[in-house]
């Protein structure tokens, strides 16, 4: 841990404010109250947060808006600068008692589970340029645009949260794809951003946690 209170920042929505719930009558997972036990100040956002409600788009076409959009920079001040929990609809989790000055200097982002829905094949390359589609080769393009904007700011570390796995019960049908595949392609994906995505990445300010396996 680090000997002085570092501020760090989760961008998320459902599963990660579970996840950083204390014990409480309903789902948790007591992420928040470990990151204080190992001196980390934690913020959050949650949906309508921010410049143009930009809380609420955390699918993973989404990114290149928060982090390479035309609206970037003001976006990521703001990420940069929050201090509120932003509870919302899930858990509240215990904080360091005091704030550290300055900017948040971690930043953690997680898209959800629907984001697990991925058509395509296992091995498809990145698309030359990302889009909109829930695809693996557009999900390796906006993890290869956003890296872009990460290198240029080396005084923060970004992690990456993969998204959570979708059972196969909340999985729409699909005649042209079935969940199986769908599946597959998810876990390709999620592998892919752990052990390729960063093995040309000249830096040390981006980690990826495997919140998938």
């Amino acid at each position: 841990p680090p000997a002085s209170p570092v501020k760090l920042v989760f961008i998320h929505h459902s599963t990660g404010g579970h996840w950083l719930a204390d014990p409480n009558d309903y789902i948790y997972g007591g992420l928040g109250t470990a990151l204080m036990n190992n001196n980390y100040y934690v913020s959050a956002t949650n949906y309508e947060w921010g410049p143009n409600g930009i809380g609420s788009r955390t699918d993973i076409p989404n990114w290149t808006e928060w982090f390479t959009g035309e609206n970037s920079s003001t976006i990521m001040n703001a990420v940069y600068s929050e201090t509120g929990q932003n509870i919302g609809d899930f858990g509240a989790w215990s904080r360091l008692p005091t704030a550290p000055g300055g900017e948040n200097t971690i930043v953690m982002f997680k898209s959800c589970f629907p984001n697990s829905n991925l058509y395509g094949n296992p091995d498809d390359p990145a698309a030359s340029e990302p889009n909109d589609a829930y695809s693996v080769s557009n999900a390796k393009a906006v993890y290869n645009k956003i890296l872009t904007y990460f290198q240029t700011r080396q005084d923060k570390l970004f992690v990456v949260i993969t998204a959570p796995p979708q059972t196969e019960n909340e999985s729409p049908d699909d005649p042209d794809l079935s969940k199986a595949r769908r599946a597959a392609n998810a876990r390709a994906f999620n592998n892919w951003l752990l052990n390729n995505w960063l093995s040309a990445y000249p830096y040390k300010n981006v980690a990826v946690f495997d919140y998938f396996n």
